[in-house]
């Protein structure tokens, strides 16, 4: 027979399991005191985490039962009943913080960290994340908008913007994940605003709009390695623009052919100066004219013959 369950609420000090199991440490209302002279933070029992069905929680499948921190508050139970030993912890829950952590305190942060006061949470704030709640603007938000590229120069003519974001959460219905650092990642099912976005704590991200367009920034270097074929296809129309602000472009191919195919006009401006070296032999097959204008000399050096053949040759 199982011992009658002991259910308890309380709030987590300590998340550093040695055994690196998931296991907190919490400070039960009701039960523990505050003061940390009689029962310091060390001598509470470790508690494991309840995972959901989703996660495995074994060999290393499932999600890491990692998510708490000193000052979350948490409810669960005691599996051994009266001696109150074993606690086992089924969930946490959202507040509204009343002040600031008081690391001499039990039932308190002992770092003093949460609950935090920065430009992202104020105390008497929810708990819920602002982007899911879009009374406050998220800080990371409004850096985002203050950073569009704009005025990005096409070629030969023309300029294109990064698109603003479509964000327009409706709670309950942005589905938020931030981490400590400032990571995060947003599901909105928002009627009219659906949008998906990771975003990196530096401003990397990649944002999907409501009408199925991408908006991808990284504002460090990327890599891309792919070991088997890569295809791109622009359909109905649309425009592949490259732009290169300052720097190179280079291209080689190690073992193969570079192969051009082009249906409509071939267009090449060089500012600067053209040098081409061919290991091989050159062909060129023109249907229409071909006009030249050299500003300067014009040399051509041959090692072996020189052929022209034309119905009419005219030197000026």
């Amino acid at each position: 027979m199982y011992p009658d369950f002991k259910w308890f609420m309380g709030i987590v000090e300590d998340r550093a399991d040695p055994e690196k199991i998931g296991r907190v440490k919490v400070r039960c209302f009701g039960l523990h005191t505050e003061d940390k002279i009689k029962i310091p933070t060390a001598s509470l029992p470790w508690a494991t985490v309840m995972q959901p069905v989703t996660s495995a929680a074994v060999n290393n499948i499932g999600r890491s039962p990692t998510g708490l921190v000193e000052g979350t508050m948490v409810i669960g139970f005691f599996s051994d009943g009266d001696n109150m030993q074993q606690p086992v912890i089924m969930g946490t829950t959202a507040g509204f913080p009343q002040v600031a952590a008081n690391a001499a305190l039990g039932f308190n942060d002992p770092n003093a960290v949460y609950p935090r006061v920065d430009d992202n949470f104020a105390l008497k704030e929810s708990d819920v994340n602002r982007l899911a709640r879009n009374d406050i603007e998220h800080t990371s938000l409004t850096e985002r908008k203050a950073a569009v590229v704009t005025g990005v120069p096409i070629a030969f003519e023309g300029t294109w913007d990064e698109p603003i974001t479509e964000y327009a959460a409706v709670y309950p219905y942005n589905h938020v994940t931030e981490s400590e650092s400032g990571h995060y990642f947003e599901v909105d099912d928002t009627e009219g605003a659906e949008r998906v976005l990771w975003s990196h704590r530096t401003g990397t991200f990649s944002e999907v709009f409501p009408d199925g367009s991408r908006v991808t920034k990284i504002v460090a270097k990327d890599y891309e390695i792919i070991l088997d074929d890569k295809n791109i296809n622009i359909k109905n129309g649309g425009s592949l623009n490259i732009t290169v602000d300052s720097g190179d472009v280079n291209l080689k191919v190690s073992a193969g052919n570079l192969n051009e195919h082009i249906i409509g006009d071939y267009n090449l401006t060089v500012t600067g100066n053209e040098t081409k070296i061919i290991g091989g032999d050159v062909t060129e097959t023109v249907s229409g004219l071909v006009d030249e204008t050299v500003g300067g000399t014009h040399s051509t050096n041959s090692g072996g013959g020189y052929s022209v053949n034309a119905p009419t040759i005219n030197l000026n």
